[in-house]
Parts: C-alpha cells; structure tokens; sequence
C-alpha cells in the first residue's frame, strides 16, 4: 500500500490518533489499539509508511532522578524519644484525631527521606553533603507542627545542631521557640510534653521570652559533649552574624539542620526590599545599620554564610508563597556568601489538610482551562464599598487632613464579631474568638484609627448594659437575616435562635476586661498572649505584623482593605486562612470585590503550581530539572520585581483546550451594547446556515476563514480580570496559528439558544436567513455578580452529542472520542490518563480548524438555585448579554498564555545520552 495511497484513505483517523497521543500523553500503539479492529491494520501500515519519510528527531537528554533518599528504608522514626513522645502529646493532650497524626507522620518523614542520613557510621552517611529543598504549605495550615515534627525525627536519628530561622518579628520568634519548647520537651511545663529524660534532652541556645533571641557569648560546651541544641533566631542582621562569628571551627563539623520559616521573606536576594526597622530592638543591633538590618541582600548573604560553614548541613525552607524561592537562579554563587538558596533537591507540596479552610475553600476557584464549573465560594465574604476606602485608608496626599471614622461597614463587621463570639460560645461552650481589622501598613494610620475605634466599642458596649432595646432588634435582625441562612445550609442542627446566644452576649459585656482591644505594631506595647484565657476575646488591629507567620487564634470576623499587587504579599496578609471547620459557617470577611477577585485568581495559581510540582515527584525530576512555572495576572506580579531573581515571561500553549467567557461587565450597558453590535454584524456577513441534528435549533456556518473570526474577537469586549477568556489575545494566537502554521483555517460557527417560546426574550442579529432567535438563559453567582459561573453545554460519558463541543464534527469523530474515553475510563484509576468528555472531543477536530461558538443570553434570566442571583435586578431596557465560546484542537506549535517561570539548571554533557 503506497503511502499516497493511505494518506488519502487515512488521514482523518491518523489525526485522530496522533492528537490523542499528544493529549493524553499514550504512545501511539496504545491509541491505535483504541480504534475499530478493521481500521487498525491500515492505520499501522500509515504510520510505518510515515516513519521512513520523517526525519529522526534529536537525541534527548537523561535526566539525573530524584526521590527519597536510600537510608530511609533501614529507619523507623516511631522508635525515635522525641517523636513518639510528641505523637503521644498530639493524641492525648491536643486531641488531634488519628488521622491527622497519621498524615503528620507521613509527611515528615517523606520529606525527611529527602535529606542526608547524619548518623555516624551507618551504610549511607556521607562524610558531606549539602541539601537544600523546600516545603510548600498553606497560609495559616500547620506548617510548625510539620517542621517541628521534622525536627524530631531529624534528631532523634543524629542531627546535633537545629537553626530555626523565624521570620523578622519579635513576636514570632518568640511564638515559634515557645511551641518548639513545649512540644520538644525543652522545658519543664504542664502546658507541654514536659521535660525530656538527660539522655534525651535537647539544649535551649535561644529562650522563650520576647527578647530570648540568641546571645554573644554563649558557651558551646553542650554541643561540644554531644547534646543535641536548638535555636530560634530572627532574620536580623546582626543576630545572623552573631550566629555566624560564634560558630567556631570545631562545631562545623556537627550535622546541621536548618529550617527557614516563612523562607521567601528577607531571605532572598534582592538589591532593595522595603522593611519595617521599627520592631528591632537594642539586642538586634549593633553590627549593622537600621537600613541593612532588615536588608534582604543582606541576610541572604548571611544565611548562605551560615549554610556554608558546614560540611553536613540541610537547608529546608517552609513558606506558602514559595513565589520567590523557585524564582531563585540555581546556579547564583559568590566567592563571600557561598551558593544561593535556591531548593536544587526537592520541593514537597503537603496536601491540603481535610478540616482547612483556604483560599479556594473562602473565595473559590476559577474554572482550570474553562472546562469545568467554577468551585464556589463560603457564603462568608461581605464587601466593604469602595468609597469607604479613603475613610479608612487614606492616599499619601491625604493623610495631612485625615481624620479617622469608623465606618458602616466596619461598624457592621464589630457587630458581626459579637454575634459570632456569642455563638461560637454557645455552640463550643466557650473558648476564644478573634477579630482582624487591617487597613494600612502604617502604623500611624492604625494607631488613629485603633483610638477611634477603642472610642467607638465603649459607646456599643454602654449602650448593651444600660439602654439595649435598639441595638438588640438590630442583632436580632443580622442574626435572623444573615446568620441563620448560612448556618442552616452548614447543619441544621446547628440552628440557634437569637434567644439562646444572647447570654453569651451578656458576657461578651459583662466586664470591660470581658474582650480586648489590641493594636498589634512596633509603636505599641500591646502584648499578644493567648495562654492566659483559654476564653479570650480580642480584636487585633495591625499591619505588617498580621501580614506574615503569626497564628491568630479562633479567628472570626476579618475586616481588611489593604491592597497587594503581589501574590506573595497578598496570600500572606490572609490571616483568617486556617482551621475553623467547627465555626467556619459564623466566619465572616469583610473585604473589597477586586481584592475578592484576585484572591480567587490565587486560587487557581496555587491549584496549577502544586499539580506541576505533584508531576514533578512523579517522574523523579528534581527543581534543578524542571523549573516551576506561575501563571501570571494582568494586574498583579507573582512577586516583588527585586524578587522575581532568574525569572523568565514563558507562555502556555492554548492548545486542546476550551475558552469561554464567564464574568461580563453587567452594570455597563454600552459595553454589552458593543458586543450585541459586534455579533450581529459577524451574524449578517453569513451565508444561509445548516442546522444541528436537521432541526431549527443552533444554526452551524463552517468553512468560514479564520480572518472573520480574529476580526470578530479583536471587536469583542472581554472582562480583563483573572478569567482565562481574553479575546485580543486569542485573536493573536489564532492568527499567528494560521499564518506560520496553516493551523486553525477554517471554523465552524454555531449559536447557541434556547427552545423557542412566544413568552421568552427574542434577539435578531439582521441576518435575511435567520430571523428572531431565542435567547438562552444564564443566572449569575451570587458569590462573583459579574459572573455567571459557566457558559458552555459539555459532554456528558453518556451523550457525547449533546455537548457544545461536539458541533462540526462527524458522526465517525465523536465516535472515536466516545471510545477513547470510554476505553480510559476502563482502565485502573491509577493507569487513567484523566482524559475528559470535552478534551477527547477537541482531540479528534481536525488541527486546521476550529470552533467558535455564540450564546445570546436573555436579560430576563433568572436564579433557579441558592447560590445564584438573577442576571439582571431589573433587566427592562438592558441589552442580551453575548457570550463566547471557543473550542481548539491540539497543537504542538506555539504557546500563548503568559506564565513566569524560573530557569533550570543546563544539563551537562555527562546527563546527555544518545536516543540511538
């Protein structure tokens, strides 16, 4: 058979299974396996004939694997003193549930797997090594008890030396060395696992008091016998060169482990990175300026000292924004400060804790590629209007005549605290509750704004004890209107009636001590303490000390309007991130609608970076190898420019996937108006369509040149936020696809609608063929009001014609993707390839054409579930909102969606193999 010959008769199914292959990532005997037994001889006889005119690709590269460590195999943690004492503490004292442990255990020692064995003497000890990796957690989701778990193991097996670096706070370090006190048996105290036998006992270098941080002149003498020691120290200038000058020859040769908390702040290597220098105290100086104190360049020169001094040290970083760390050149060095930090042997992504209440789990998730419904959002968020913003936060040429006022909304979020202490209380019978005000990082601003608030609390709380009668009707009523839906949709069980909380209430007054007013900055004395009232009540104002690694406890109202335009910074500041499973239905946030909108931007960024580091571990490839890409924002920086380190712009191709718009401008009709005027001149350059399954439903054009469909999206107005849909930049990409490629040529053009009926909102876009048509239906999200969650009809495993996505093609293409995801679905979970209803069918349209899609929606739209609103609140006189979408075959060509990505390591002559 000549190879014209099956070119003509197969070249559709060839294309079918090669774009397979590219998606799914099989090999192309496993998909030719997919097709009809008939087909398949012919289809391999294709390939064998195409393989002797194809010229043989370049050798590829062998990469070195990574993974866990051989040692770890002949260790068993559960025989460690200090683990096991800790476990049992965990169990019995703190309550912590089995499988919480369990997943404690597992993850320490994963990534104790990681790093060298220290023990003397054993099979795989090495006389050297350096390790440096990194921990990836969650704002607020446990990353102390993983590395304090860490630190046990680590010595319990023989690490005589661990460096925590904690962040640049006082208040930090010092809340950090107490947990690790306590729960490391360093002190003799009932609140933790209590002393440890001598045998057993590590040595407290630094103390559990605020100013406990690492002395001059202390004695070495019990790391010198033997004991293993501990140090908490801040990430200061001259504490880390104090460290540094005492650490003499002789304890160099201990094994080292140093855990670097909150590892992107002040750690990274920058030219210039704006401090707060306020928070130092007169221990912290001395060897530096103010200025270089705090100086990131600085302290990064002086932990790569620290790391260098040793000859068996690892170096394990922990933050949640791990922005900057993987934007680290992993080749920097100097000849002073030694290499950089950047994580060359592993980075570990821990899962997401079941009981954590995150980002996504608050804000929601974008749709990944369009292909699925947004994940919805707590019903938690409140907005704060934007013309309250300057009242609160004044702009700099402003701040000369501010005077500050306690707004509606931060007087409703006080209100709210009342009601959610009263019935956490109720619900728990007791404990604490914690209210977050954060407006301005300035410490200033807080400290006027804290007066008029501590002002505005007294005459609420007065009015509760002595005249009550107004300001009981209006808890009453939040607690009826607000409360009680969000409650009720959590467990109905939990239902209380305003008469049952009030008592609580009572006691939140009862006494001016009842509650307190903190305002938590480096100009206040004010003193965090939490062990001092198991049912402590407390609003906490503040700025850059609530904005990193401080644990708040039992928070439930968070009022914040500090903007960010970093994801780093921003992540950070979230501080009512943690575990509220018990109380997460009395939470609220009290934030801005486009701080709301990139925090669920974030969402998508972390839920992308934690799947590529996942795939990472799976094919034992080590960061050196694959460098972690971010996906970037139109309005924001993944992190700080000085930060951003060996960072390249990358861009991810929009091959195979599918494109809709989601989130309209509503409240701007001549936006709208734009898009219907736009659409109906697309619709009248159209010739008389044919029609899906030979009905009057969605009239189909195809063979329509791609230059009408890029002029068509280069007039559309797409909403420039986080979504994935951005017309302009689709539209360059089809046409750089056409012109360099020949890809993407010809399309098919379809309207979507609804069922006729009189009664129902019609739209005539003027073409002679068509006439009226009638509008579909689309609700918004009452979490998001500009968006209405999803747009496009997918397929189902059951119906693979009734998608959208399945318009154009033939009845022996929506076959073949009906098999191939029915033959994954077949298979193991494990051996799945996650193929989906939608990507097979994108995988068998042909690569020279494409699908565009449009979705006239009725302004008359109106909710049919809870969690939606009606498209419009009063649509008389609005225009149909239009709404877009596009299907693309894969491509292995070019890429287009920008992402920032750090630079790998170059392979070296000695990892490349020849692929003969």
């Amino acid at each position: 058979m000549s190879l014209v010959g099956n070119s003509e008769q197969f070249r559709e199914k060839a294309f079918v299974v090669r774009a397979y292959s590219t998606t799914s990532g099989k090999s192309i005997d496993y998909c030719i396996d997919l097709l009809h037994p008939e087909s398949k001889d012919g289809i391999q006889a294709y390939f064998d004939a195409e393989q002797k005119v194809t010229t043989f690709a370049k050798p590829g590269a062998v990469v070195v694997p990574g993974g866990p460590l051989p040692w770890i195999k002949d260790y068993e943690p559960s025989n460690g003193y200090l683990w096991s004492t800790l476990n049992r503490y965990l169990s019995t004292r703190k309550h912590w549930t089995p499988e919480a442990i369990d997943d404690l255990d597992h993850w320490s020692t994963k990534i104790l797997s990681y790093i060298e064995d220290p023990k003397d003497g054993a099979p795989y000890a090495k006389e050297e090594f350096r390790v440096a990796g990194l921990v990836l957690g969650y704002v607020q989701s446990g990353k102390t008890a993983n590395f304090t778990a860490l630190i046990a193991k680590a010595v319990d097996r023989g690490y005589k030396l661990v460096i925590v670096l904690s962040g640049i706070h006082n208040s930090l370090r010092y809340q950090t060395q107490r947990r690790l006190d306590l729960e490391l048996g360093l002190v003799d105290d009932p609140k933790g696992v209590g002393k440890a036998p001598r045998q057993h006992a590590m040595w407290n270098i630094t103390q559990s008091t605020p100013t406990g941080d690492f002395k001059p002149g202390t004695d070495a003498t019990p790391l010198r016998r033997g004991m293993p020691g501990l140090m908490v120290v801040k990430k200061n200038a001259t504490v880390l060169n104090r460290v540094n000058e005492w650490l003499e020859s002789d304890l160099t040769d201990l094994p080292v482990l140093i855990i670097d908390d909150e590892s992107d702040q002040a750690s990274i290597d920058t030219n210039y990175d704006s401090q707060d220098y306020s928070d130092l105290n007169n221990a912290d100086q001395g060897d530096f300026s103010a200025e270089k104190e705090l100086d990131p360049s600085t302290i990064n020169g002086l932990i790569r000292q620290l790391v260098g001094k040793f000859r068996r040290v690892t170096y394990v970083a922990y933050t949640a924004t791990p922005f900057a760390n993987i934007f680290i050149d992993p080749e920097a060095s100097s000849e002073i400060h030694g290499q950089d930090l950047y994580p060359g042997n592993f980075i570990i992504s821990l899962p997401r804790p079941g009981a954590y209440v995150g980002a996504e789990k608050i804000f929601g998730r974008l749709a990944v590629d369009g292909q699925d419904d947004p994940i919805p959002g707590l019903d938690v968020i409140r907005h704060i209007p934007t013309n309250e913003i300057p009242l609160l936060a004044p702009k700099k040429k402003d701040e000369a005549d501010w005077m500050p006022v306690v707004t509606p909304t931060l007087h409703q979020a006080f209100l709210d605290w009342i009601l959610s202490s009263a019935a956490k209380s109720e619900r728990l019978n007791g404990g604490m509750s914690s209210m977050l005000v954060h407006t301005s990082h300035k410490t200033q601003l807080q400290n006027s704004l804290f007066e008029a608030l501590t002002a505005h609390v007294k005459k609420i709380r007065q009015e509760w004890l002595y005249d009550r009668s107004a300001l009981r009707e209006v808890l009453n009523d939040r607690w009826n209107n607000d409360y009680l839906p969000v409650v009720s949709s959590y467990d109905i069980a939990n239902i209380r009636t305003f008469d049952q909380i009030e008592p609580w209430i009572d006691k939140f007054f009862e006494h001016s001590s009842s509650f307190e007013l903190i305002a938590l900055n480096s100009t206040s004395k004010d003193i965090l303490d939490y062990e001092k009232d198991a049912n402590l009540k407390v609003l906490l104002l503040g700025g850059n000390r609530l904005s990193r690694g401080l644990t708040i406890e039992d928070l439930t109202i968070s009022y914040f309007c500090r903007d960010a335009n970093n994801y780093d910074t921003l992540l950070q500041m979230g501080r009512w991130f943690g575990y509220r499973s018990k109380y997460a239905d009395l939470t609220r946030l009290w934030t801005t609608k486009e701080l709301v909108f990139k925090f669920r931007h974030l969402s998508l960024v972390e839920e992308e970076l934690r799947d590529e580091i996942k795939m990472y571990e799976q094919n034992n490839l080590t960061p050196r190898e694959v460098a972690p890409k971010v996906r970037t924002h139109p309005a924001m920086l993944a992190t700080a420019k000085n930060r951003m380190g060996s960072a390249e712009l990358v861009e991810q191709t929009y091959s195979g996937r599918q494109l809709q718009t989601v989130r309209f401008l509503l409240e701007d009709d001549s936006w709208l108006k734009q898009n219907v005027d736009n659409t109906s001149i697309l619709v009248q350059s159209l010739s008389e369509p044919h029609y899906r399954h030979g009905t009057s439903q969605q009239p189909v054009w195809q063979g329509i040149p791609w230059e009408t469909v890029v002029g068509y999206l280069q007039n559309l107005n797409s909403a420039q936020d986080a979504s994935s849909f951005d017309a302009q930049t689709i539209a360059d990409y089809i046409q750089r696809m056409a012109i360099n490629h020949a890809e993407l040529i010809n399309w098919t053009i379809a309207i979507v609608h609804g069922k006729y009926d009189a009664t129902k909102y019609e739209i005539d876009f003027g073409n002679d063929f068509l006439g009226p048509i009638t509008a579909m239906t689309r609700s918004r999200l009452k979490l998001d009001d500009l968006s209405i969650g999803v747009l496009m009809n997918p397929s189902t495993g059951e119906d693979f014609r009734a998608g959208d996505e399945s318009i154009g093609l033939s009845g022996e293409q929506i076959a073949a993707a009906e098999l191939a995801y029915k033959k994954d679905q077949s298979l193991d979970p494990a051996e799945r390839s996650g193929i989906t209803p939608g990507l097979a069918l994108r995988s068998v349209r042909d690569v020279s054409e494409g699908l565009l899609l449009i979705y006239p929606i009725s302004p008359y739209s109106t909710a049919t579930t809870k969690n939606r609103h009606d498209l419009f609140d009063e649509p008389d006189g609005k225009p149909a909102v239009i709404g877009v979408g596009i299907s693309l075959p894969p491509s292995q060509t070019i890429t287009s969606v920008p992402y920032v990505r750090g630079r790998k390591r170059p392979i070296s002559d000695a990892e490349v193999a020849s692929n003969d």
